[in-house]
């Protein structure tokens, strides 16, 4: 099955103006309408006729792969130098299902506003300062690993997300 269900679906991002969302293509310009209907039809046919098993092993075994990639490269690393304390934010925001993305930033305004132009209207559960955010979200993730969904969201508990909530920077 071909998962992707437009030509070069990564191109396109929806985005908001003052006159509401859009869909721009990689360049920054509006699709077209003709482009427009394409998609959606693409889309609706995808939701009617997509195998989700199939969809869901896919993206299981894409995350497994990258985590391999990033293992080796992480190890790769180690052994030529030491990684670089970068200061920043850990931040701990749920989305409308009740998952926890647990990530860091160096601005975390700039941050958010990526994700309210994917449409996502995330709830900030805390953001903390941080003298080395990859090594405190590394340990976060480390901490919540059997509630892992995918990538950096979780399925927490509601006592997990008051400890987050109580978390203060160090």
């Amino acid at each position: 099955m071909d998962i992707n269900i437009f030509e070069r679906a990564s191109a396109f991002k929806f985005d908001e103006d003052e006159n509401g969302y859009c869909l721009r293509n990689g360049q920054g310009f509006f699709i077209e309408k003709h482009q427009m209907m394409s998609i959606i039809g693409n889309l609706q046919s995808f939701v009617d006729n997509g195998d989700w098993d199939e969809i869901e092993n896919y993206n299981k075994e894409t995350e497994k792969i990258r985590n391999e990639q990033a293992d080796k490269w992480r190890e790769e690393g180690k052994r030529e130098k030491p990684l670089k304390l970068i200061k920043g934010f850990i931040y701990f925001i749920e989305d409308c299902n009740g998952n926890v993305k647990i990530g860091r930033s160096i601005n975390t305004k700039k941050r958010f506003r990526e994700y309210t132009k994917l449409a996502i209207e995330p709830i900030t559960l805390n953001i903390i300062k941080s003298e080395d955010m990859i090594a405190d979200e590394n340990k976060y993730h480390d901490m919540f690993k059997n509630r892992h969904v995918r990538g950096e969201w979780f399925k927490l508990t509601n006592g997990e997300k008051e400890y987050i909530k109580s978390i203060i920077s160090t």
